[in-house]
């Protein structure tokens, strides 16, 4: 009896051009960057991409340069120029690999790594580190959500569907497909809480309210859910959300330190944005804009109150003009803490940093429970990186509500000035999920205000900021 044999798939079709003088250069290059002569290196490397981007040598050392240098994700649309010219170049499948493994991209790092032990000679050295990667993929998604490697992939690619499908608006289809991967893994809180929004925006309020719940079962601090939760919770049932849809990367610690993995979850998660109204009510407090009664200062003789005001703006328009007359009116006026505040925007609007941070640190201690001189205080020891201080400083709340539960208005300004900091604290300590919906609040009510865009600096930098970085530390 005949044995039929299987037919392969046919290999898509590819040409590669070789040029030994071009691959010589790549070569010498990264010999260059290796020893140290980075900047000298790239210059080459930067110059050959110019000559010959249809070299998928040139593509693959410039994502060696970005990848050492930390940029990632520019250094893996490099790789994947360097794969389309050449699908069989292992060492950019294991360079994307690695990217994407530092980029927390659990299965994009999983499919290239193997792709390595597809097309590598398995006595390779990164070969082997590549199958070392995977069995840990393997061993930590058995043990923490139950699933094989390939149903954990498949799983991946229902929820990135889904995903899809919801910032289309397609809400049926997108609650099907988080269905199926909560019945594949019912411990995937982003798929519950994902869901939530879907029943939100087709007005299934208690069928929203109960996914949400789900999700913050399994991660009583997913904030994402928390923030939904809070929204959908305010409105009638059969009311529809009709909010537009916000992408936040939510990270739990997928990775040891060593790089192997650890409990790795897929990363997308939603936020509800409703649409700004007049009199918005952002939570659970107003937002205003007109001038808050202060008992205090209306105390003070008017030509006091006219000096002060005129004061706040000279500060910032005059500063070196409003230094003199700002120490002056505080010897005279001690007890005035906007006094203090307006004199260290003087001074650091004049460059001068030491002067303005002493008058940071004097307004705290003569006036520490005054807002901005907490927030102004707090700011100082975040540039310190001294992150302890700053979570006394802010109580341990994150909200403005829970740090004055008796209020239920605050100006704009206290609104902006405790989120940067709330944010800012949030980002650099490692919290980015929480730190984007802090974000997301300042977007949405101030979206042109210097806070707003100092913490999205912090949270999303740009191309053009990543390219500077590159320049200046190279």
């Amino acid at each position: 009896m005949k044995k039929i044999k299987k037919k392969k798939p046919r290999s898509k079709p590819f040409v590669v051009r070789m040029d030994p003088e071009v691959n010589e250069a790549v070569d010498q290059a990264l010999a260059m960057f290796d020893q140290g002569r980075m900047r000298a290196a790239e210059k080459i490397i930067l110059e050959l991409l110019r000559k010959h981007p249809d070299i998928h040598t040139v593509q693959y050392a410039m994502g060696v340069v970005c990848a050492a240098k930390g940029l990632y994700e520019e250094s893996i649309a490099f790789f994947d120029r360097a794969i389309a010219i050449c699908p069989y170049l292992v060492e950019a499948w294991f360079n994307k690999g690695a990217a994407h493994q530092k980029q927390l991209e659990v299965g994009e790092a999983i499919r290239a790594y193997q792709k390595v032990v597809e097309l590598g000679d398995s006595r390779e050295d990164f070969v082997r580190h590549a199958k070392d990667v995977l069995r840990d993929f393997e061993q930590h998604i058995r043990k923490d959500e139950g699933l094989s490697l390939a149903a954990y992939l498949k799983g991946k690619d229902i929820f990135d569907k889904a995903f899809a499908a919801m910032e289309r608006k397609e809400w049926e289809k997108a609650l099907k497909g988080f269905r199926e991967v909560a019945a594949m893994n019912p411990k995937h809180t982003q798929s519950h809480g994902n869901m939530g929004i879907c029943y939100g925006q087709l007005g299934r309020k208690q069928e929203a309210l109960a996914a949400f719940d789900q999700a913050l079962t399994l991660d009583p601090k997913y904030a994402p859910a928390l923030q939904n939760r809070r929204i959908v919770s305010s409105l009638e049932e059969g009311e529809a959300l009709n909010a537009d849809i916000e992408p936040v990367d939510y990270y739990t610690e997928a990775f040891k330190k060593s790089g192997s993995a650890q409990a790795p979850r897929r990363k997308r998660a939603a936020v509800a944005r409703p649409p700004l109204k007049p009199g918005m009510r952002l939570l659970e407090y107003e937002i205003t804009f007109d001038p808050l009664p202060s008992e205090h200062f209306q105390a003070l003789p008017p030509h006091v109150q006219e000096a002060v005001n005129r004061l706040y703006y000279l500060a910032q328009d005059r500063p070196r003009e409003a230094i003199g007359e700002l120490r002056r009116m505080i010897e005279e006026y001690p007890d005035i803490p906007a006094l203090y505040n307006y004199l260290s925007v003087a001074y650091a609007s004049a460059g001068m940093r030491q002067e303005a941070e002493r008058a940071i640190e004097e307004n705290y201690r003569r006036n520490p429970e005054y807002l901005f001189a907490r927030l102004n205080y707090a700011d100082l020891c975040l540039r310190r990186r001294d992150y302890d201080t700053v979570l006394e400083l802010l109580k341990g709340k994150f909200d403005l509500k829970d740090y004055y539960p008796e209020r239920s208005c605050f100006h704009i300004s206290e609104f902006t000035g405790f989120s940067h900091v709330v944010g800012t604290y949030l980002a650099l300590t490692g919290k980015r999920d929480a730190a984007m919906v802090v974000y997301e609040g300042l977007r949405r009510v101030a979206p042109k205000h210097p806070s707003t865009k100092l913490l999205r600096e912090i949270l999303r930098p740009s191309l053009a900021r990543k390219l500077l970085r590159r320049i200046v530390k190279g």
